[in-house]
């Protein structure tokens, strides 16, 4: 579900108005800091997790 609310196009519009916002009204800390953020929950989102480990107990029982 998680992986859906990152990639929505609804997040991504309203993380776009408000660094908009932010650069007009000069906060650019805070437009630089959204940028960033949503950066990195794509960039976790999108790393491939290795394979869980599979023990020789857990294939001989």
């Amino acid at each position: 579900m998680i992986n859906k609310i990152i990639n929505s196009k609804m997040l991504a519009m309203l993380i776009g108005a408000w660094i908009t916002y932010c650069a007009g009204v000069g906060d650019y800390g805070g437009a630089v800091f959204l940028l960033f953020f949503y950066s990195l929950l794509l960039w976790d989102l999108n790393t491939k997790k290795p394979p869980a480990l599979v023990t020789p107990m857990a294939i001989s029982n």
